[in-house]
């Protein structure tokens, strides 16, 4: 039996014993018999067997020996390592206790390092707090001294000295802002607003003494002037006081000479007004201008007054000329508009005046007003946007296989309309965010001067500068209450003006051909620009919206007025095969000078768009940012639109008109009777001359390609679509007949190829047609042709060629196809049967047969 152990184990055994017996051993655990026949090799050893079992006892003798005194070694070792650990335990309790000694002593330093932290921060605060109060003592002995100091200097009239002290206490009692209510304050606080009181009582006296009474001494201007910086010191209210009694001296005789409803303060008198006032202005200048610093801007404050006041007095007229007058003299009311506007921009020319941030802000909020108002109309234009983007992706993407829906587009401007309002839009907010960063650097500027102004009077003084406002507009909104009348006068102006321009217009296509539009378009349009000016130069805002709003309402009558000469159709009737026996209703008939004079409306038509757009952004340009989004063209155009496709929609069935003899002829042919097949029958070359002639003149008369390829586009769809029906029109045809038909049909479609070339460029090259354009045409043309094939074609099968060759198959055309190919009756129902199963199409109410 062998045993085995773990390679660690038999590792140290053989380390223990030596190499000699452990061969021994493991030759006896592997062989035990190969080892007895070691040692007795043969029978005759048999003789020492008693000396090998003596041999192999001691052997054993001497391993149990060994194995025990090894067994004895380890077991001392087991002792030592016990008493080892337990030497390393005691060392590590001594050595925790060591630490638990020294953790003890640092928190017991760190109570002590508190303690001394807590008596230098209580150090600190009593030094902070002596300093304060020592610094609170030296500010009130000098806020004490500079007090009993002030009245001394009023009396001397040092004035600078005076403003500057005032500046010092005034910035000394800053300081003891929390302490006002101290006695010691109240009672130094008392005394230095009863000195000031005194030192205001006293410039005062000194200005009424030169103003008032007259008398004056020697350097009287230049002692007031430096009495001002007094008056700056001592606070605005002061000083606004004084600007105002000064103008109320200034302005007592014009509000005793002009006050209304008396002989000197008519409507009538207005430009006296402000011819007394320049003198003022004058005066002024010559006798009080160095008295007053300029940075009081005290003519401009004067002028402020002025118009205040005249604001006031002109109200009053104004409401008693809408009140007692029958009819308000609206003459007289904008001659005086006229003389407020000029003596406004006198003034703003005076002073050099540009708009104020304080309007530009008053602006930016009503924009905002607006925009807010206006929030519903620009979502629904954001709305259309959206889907005009759609829609131009779209036509592009598929322009090859949807050409049909691109023929029925409507040429619209809206798109232009909606990129300028976008773009409007954009500017509109960057110019917000550069007037918000000027702002906030002009916050940066000011803080900059008040901390150089605090120890400089005049400094201080130009600080506190007057906000005047802007002086345009300032008397003359007065106005705006009776702009309506003016408006009223305007409408009555416009509708006698259109009247007389149409009256005058002599609808001659010929003396026309060399501008291509309307006189009475360009005079319109010229008194919308001189009206437009007038009104501009008296007023601005919402009344100049209202007046391109009645711009836009008179231009819509006049349009609707050049359209009377050309006769109107209904514009939902379909383009059908004339009948032989036909009538002439629906039809209409305009000679050539008619169509000319169409395409010269059509032109016209284009003109007032055009120009109507360009006018409104002038318009713009003047209203500003805050009544720009009232100004809308889209609704005047959207009435312009339709009134041209309405006029190419006349010319389209005009030229059909001309062609119907053409379609009568074709279907009377006897398409079975055909014994040759020619070049092209005919009928053909009637279509061919009159679509020609008739293309010709309106290419020549129209000015814009973009309305000649709609019109191309117009007709022939309704022409390709009459052509179609009037094949399926037509009797019983002939091989032969049905190969003539092929060939007229291809002569057809070279003809509306060529249509868009009929119209020459202003450099002498013919317009190419749209890819789309030549696409409908190859596929319409190209179903004609497959028709044809299909009604020459075999009876066998026929629903099965009929369904391949036919893409927008209909029941009702292979019925038709069925009656031309003479197919009897049951061969019909079964042929529309096996359609309505190919197809899935179920059986319509009523079928006309």
């Amino acid at each position: 039996m062998s045993f085995l152990f773990d390679p660690q184990v038999e590792q140290a055994i053989q380390e223990c014993l030596d190499l000699e017996t452990n061969l021994e051993i493991e030759t006896l655990n592997k062989n035990p018999q190969e080892y007895i026949n070691n040692l007795l090799p043969d029978p005759s050893s048999t003789k020492e067997l008693d000396q090998v079992i003596n041999k192999l006892k001691a052997k054993v003798m001497s391993l149990e020996n060994e194995l025990i005194g090894k067994i004895q070694s380890q077991t001392q070792a087991g002792i030592k390592n016990k008493d080892i650990l337990q030497e390393t335990k005691t060392s590590m309790n001594q050595f925790f206790g060591k630490i638990h000694e020294i953790k003890t002593k640092a928190e017991q330093n760190e109570l002590v390092v508190q303690q001394i932290c807590k008596d230098i921060k209580r150090m600190d605060i009593a030094k902070i707090n002596v300093k304060k109060t020592v610094d609170s003592l030296q500010d009130l002995y000098e806020l004490t001294t500079l007090i009993k100091k002030l009245p001394i200097i009023a009396q001397k009239k040092d004035y600078e000295e005076e403003s500057r002290i005032i500046f010092q206490i005034q910035k000394l009692f800053e300081k003891f802002q929390k302490s006002r209510k101290r006695t010691k304050i109240k009672e130094l606080t008392k005394k230095f607003e009863d000195a000031k009181g005194r030192i205001s009582e006293q410039i005062t006296s000194d200005f009424r003494l030169n103003i008032e009474i007259g008398v004056t001494t020697p350097n009287i201007g230049s002692q007031l002037l430096k009495s001002c910086l007094v008056v700056d010191a001592i606070g605005e209210t002061f000083r606004k006081e004084l600007s105002q009694w000064f103008c109320q001296t200034r302005l007592q005789e014009y509000n005793t000479l002009f006050q209304p409803l008396t002989e000197g303060g008519s409507l009538e008198s207005v430009d006296r007004r402000y011819i007394w006032f320049k003198k003022i202005l004058k005066n002024y200048e010559a006798n009080y201008s160095q008295m007053f610093p300029t940075y009081w801007l005290m003519e401009q404050v004067l002028s402020e007054e002025f118009c205040y006041l005249t604001r006031q007095h002109l109200d009053k007229l104004v409401m008693n000329e809408q009140q007692q007058a029958a009819r308000p003299n609206v003459q007289l009311l904008l001659e005086s508009l006229q003389v407020t506007v000029v003596f406004e921009n006198f003034l703003v020319d005076l002073f050099h005046q540009e708009k104020t941030q304080f309007e530009n802000d008053q602006d930016l909020m009503q924009q905002n007003d607006l925009e807010n108002n206006a929030k519903d109309h620009e979502e629904d234009l954001k709305e259309i946007s959206i889907q005009e983007k759609e829609r131009l992706e779209n036509e592009e993407q598929n322009q090859n296989e949807n050409s049909n829906e691109n023929l029925n587009e409507i040429y619209t401007p809206t798109t232009a309309e909606q990129i300028r309002e976008k773009y409007r839009k954009f500017r509109m907010e960057k110019e917000k965010e550069e007037e918000i960063e000027r702002k906030k650097q002009r916050e940066k500027e000011l803080e900059e001067l008040e901390k150089q102004a605090q120890m400089n009077p005049q400094l201080m003084g130009k600080l506190l500068q007057p906000k005047i406002p802007y002086f345009k507009g300032l008397i003359s909104q007065i106005f705006e209450q009776c702009m309506g009348l003016y408006l009223e006068n305007e409408d009555e102006n416009l509708t006698s003006f259109v009247q007389k321009i149409l009256s005058e217009e002599t609808w001659d296509s010929e003396s026309k051909l060399s501008t291509k539009v309307l006189k009475s378009a360009y005079d319109l349009f010229l008194f919308f620009k001189k009206s437009s000016q007038r009104f501009s130069d008296l007023t601005t805002g919402q009344p100049i919206v209202n007046l391109y709003k009645l711009y836009k309402q008179h231009l819509e009558n006049y349009c609707r007025e050049i359209n009377k000469p050309i006769p109107l159709i209904n514009e939902k009737k379909t383009f059908t095969v004339p009948n032989p026996n036909k009538t002439t209703d629906g039809q209409v008939f305009l000679t050539d000078e008619k169509i000319k004079l169409a395409g010269l409306i059509i032109n016209t038509l284009e003109y007032c768009i055009t120009t109507v757009i360009r006018m409104s952004e002038n318009i713009k340009r003047k209203l500003g940012k805050i009544f720009e989004m009232q100004i809308n063209n889209s609704d005047i155009q959207n009435v312009i639109v339709d009134q041209i496709n309405s006029l190419v929609f006349i010319l389209v069935s005009a030229i059909e008109t001309r062609t119907d003899s053409s379609f009568q002829e074709m279907i009377r042919t006897q398409w079975n009777a055909i014994e040759d097949v020619g070049d092209q029958s005919p009928y053909i070359s009637q279509f061919v001359s009159v679509i020609n002639d008739s293309c010709s003149i309106i290419a020549n008369v129209l000015t814009s390609t973009k309305q000649y390829q709609f019109f191309c586009n117009k007709f022939a769809q309704s022409f390709v679509t009459r052509f179609n029906n009037a094949v399926l029109h037509c009797k019983k045809i002939s091989d032969l007949g049905a190969q003539q038909l092929l060939l007229d049909t291809q002569s057809l479609k070279s003809v509306l190829l060529q249509l868009p070339s009929l119209q020459i460029l202003k450099n002498g090259s013919k317009v190419p047609p749209l890819r789309a354009y030549v696409s409908y045409i190859k596929k319409q043309m190209g179903k004609t042709e497959l028709l044809i094939k299909v009604i020459i074609s075999s009876q066998i099968n026929l629903v099965d060629n009929y369904i391949k060759l036919i893409h927008d198959h209909s029941l009702e055309e292979l019925e038709k196809v069925m009656e031309i190919m003479g197919v009897s009756k049951n061969i019909q129902k079964q042929n529309i049967e096996i359609y309505k199963q190919m197809t899935g199409e179920k059986p319509s109410v009523s079928r006309k047969k």
